[in-house]
């Protein structure tokens, strides 16, 4: 381990001095930018352009990996390019297609041809999940569509300024306030209006869906807990009180140590079957209260086994007695899992990491020899992994140092406050048994106002699309015929009858649409929305700046490795202009060997990622 340390840290430091040595070649210095000219710029079309389709004469095949397209990124006329770029070497005619693979591993392809050619589609070679509109719901994709064409002008430092973008800025139109009957944020069309509606709609439903829930879980809240909840709590501060007045006497009379501090297994554990029994009478699922993670940790396996657990797993083979002990443990896992997915009376387990407390205290109350029988079998389960765990303590003291449920303590200090702290907290729930603030009391008839509301909405959404979809088709679209609309949806928002998000899908949607028309007509986008479109498309192409030749910004491992030889074809960031994305903030850098730039041969181009 230590030579692997030593080595990493050798190669790290020359990397570093490599990547700080002056290089004196030509081609390492002035680097031209490149950006989408927005407001559209008809000249711009000559130097190249970003997005849209390639442009490429016979003989022609579309690069694909694995039977997938590339995505195309760009397409740069050599002949504006400056004579110093790249040392003077490389191609000053014809032009550079660049396209880039960057599922799963990450490559580009680069096409030199001497002249343009007719333009290539390949609707499969643009994925939506490998874009930055993963997340846009699929009933959108017809909206949805390779992004449009933008033309790329040459970017010049002003009063000593850089060209790189600011990926820190934020652009000034996130900060402002969303309001949809403002001229300058309405739909532009039939399409755009028609979506406004559908989004609003998906969202109105889904939000009075989740106010039904959320009332009913603070109803559930407010009920009186049970005396079985209450006498667990009570258990829990007398027995964490006797630990740490044993905890106390420990001190006194010898050092700590991993053995002395398991002279006190019983209470330790019984602290533990404590909190698992809170979670059950609290209303917690059973599978949260069998905490499945931690005993598979305790064998070396599990999700957390990669992180926490150094040694090969399993930490007890199968062919031993601990191992067998083990395995059985599993299996009573596996029968209790099983029977549990195929009770259908269950709340439904798909609520991410949220409790559905009204749904467990309901099955509880209906099922009441079910529940107990289930909740007999998790403490037993629990029961037998504890036994488990302190038979082979010594042998787990790795992974309870940094698992779940049973790390230990570092000083007889730390296990005393470890012991006050589960008093207190125990004592603090019990106190606030007794005295519930008013503000939580009206909590639930807040949720159910605003349910109405929401449900109230979806009703009148539902008859404005009944409307939109019966007109006539070839009616004109009059932005001021829906101003009603608008408003009613201002007035729901501050409400909060809809979720504080509920636009982001509408306007980003709004913003491909316009993107689309205003590529082949900047004039079809209407004048109220077009300005501010153009401010926030122009703030992307900023944050979209390409940068040919030069050093590439960030750390570029590969293209440090290859100096002084490395020449900079093309930084290409992910952007929201044309949606490109290379992890989450990353720049694609596609580099050459100096000879292979001299010979303009593209084939063997390399790739980095920087960020």
């Amino acid at each position: 381990m230590k030579d692997f340390i030593a080595k990493f840290l050798t190669y790290n430091l020359e990397m570093l001095a490599k990547a700080s040595d002056e290089d004196p070649a030509a081609h390492d210095q002035n680097a031209v930018w490149l950006r989408a000219a927005i407001p559209a710029c008809p000249a711009a079309a000559e130097i190249g352009w970003i997005g849209g389709n390639p442009e490429l004469p016979d003989p022609f095949q579309w690069p694909s990996r694995d039977g997938q397209p590339y995505q195309f990124l760009c397409q740069i006329n050599c002949a504006s390019l400056p004579p110093s770029l790249w040392g003077g070497v490389g191609p000053r005619a014809g032009w550079l297609a660049f396209f880039a693979a960057v599922s799963g591993r990450i490559d580009v392809k680069v096409i030199h041809q001497p002249t343009l050619g007719p333009q290539r589609r390949n609707e499969r070679a643009w994925q939506k999940s490998a874009t930055g509109l993963y997340w846009v719901d699929d009933k959108y994709d017809g909206l949805l569509a390779p992004p449009p064409r933008w033309p790329l002008d040459f970017v010049h430092p002003v009063d000593g300024e850089s060209c790189v973008p600011n990926r820190l800025r934020r652009n000034p139109s996130a900060d402002a306030v969303f309001a949809i009957a403002s001229w300058e944020l309405q739909p532009i069309d039939w399409r755009t209006l028609e979506l406004l509606v559908q989004e609003v709609l998906a969202q109105s439903r889904a939000w009075a869906a989740r106010l039904t829930d959320a009332a009913r879980q603070q109803e559930a809240r407010l009920k009186q807990p049970r005396k079985e909840l209450v006498t667990a709590f009570e258990q829990l501060a007398e027995t964490a009180e006797r630990l740490r007045e044993a905890l106390a006497r420990s001190e006194a009379e010898q050092p700590f140590s991993l053995q002395s501090w398991l002279s006190h297994a019983e209470l330790v554990l019984r602290i533990r079957e404590l909190h698992n029994e809170i979670t059950l009478q609290r209303g917690g699922s059973f599978v949260a209260a069998l905490d499945k993670s931690e005993i598979e940790l305790a064998n070396g396996e599990g999700f957390l086994a990669p992180i926490w657990v150094k040694s090969k797993a399993p930490l007890f083979p199968p062919d031993t007695e601990q191992g067998r002990r083990y395995a059985g443990l599993v299996r009573l896992i596996q029968d209790l899992e099983r029977d549990i997915q195929a009770d259908v009376r269950m709340p439904s387990p798909d609520r991410g990491v949220s409790a559905d407390l009204a749904g467990w205290l309901e099955y509880r109350e209906k099922f009441p020899q079910d529940w107990e029988a289930y909740a007999a079998r998790v403490r037993g389960i629990r029961k037998l992994y504890y036994a488990f765990w302190i038979d082979n303590a010594a042998a787990l003291e790795t992974t309870m140092a940094h698992g779940r449920g049973l790390p230990p303590p570092e000083s007889w200090a730390d296990a005393r406050g470890r012991a006050e702290s589960e008093r207190d907290w125990a004592h603090e729930q019990l106190r606030r048994f007794g005295t519930a603030e008013a503000s939580e009391g009206q909590r639930p008839a807040i949720a159910r106002s605003r349910q109405q509301k929401a449900e109230a909405l979806v009703a009148e959404l539902e008859a404005v699309m009944r409307r939109i979809r019966d007109r006539q088709s070839e009616a004109a679209f009059v932005p001021d015929e829906w101003t009603a609309l608008y408003r009613l949806l201002d007035e729901r928002a501050a409400d909060q009858a809809l979720p504080e998000f509920w636009s982001t899908g509408y306007r980003v949607l709004r913003s491909e649409i316009a993107k689309q028309l205003y590529a082949d007509d900047p004039d079809a986008v209407i004048p109220a929305a077009r300005h501010p479109l153009e401010t926030d498309w122009a703030f992307d192409a900023e944050q979209a700046t390409l940068q040919i030749g030069g050093a590439p910004r960030g750390w570029c491992a590969d293209f440090i490795e290859d100096k002084p030889n490395s020449v900079m074809l093309l930084q290409f960031p992910s952007n929201n202009l044309t949606h490109f994305r290379c992890g989450d903030v990353s720049d694609l850098v596609v580099s050459i060997s100096r000879s292979d730039l001299e010979r303009y041969d593209f084939k063997h181009v390399r790739v980095d990622v920087s960020n």
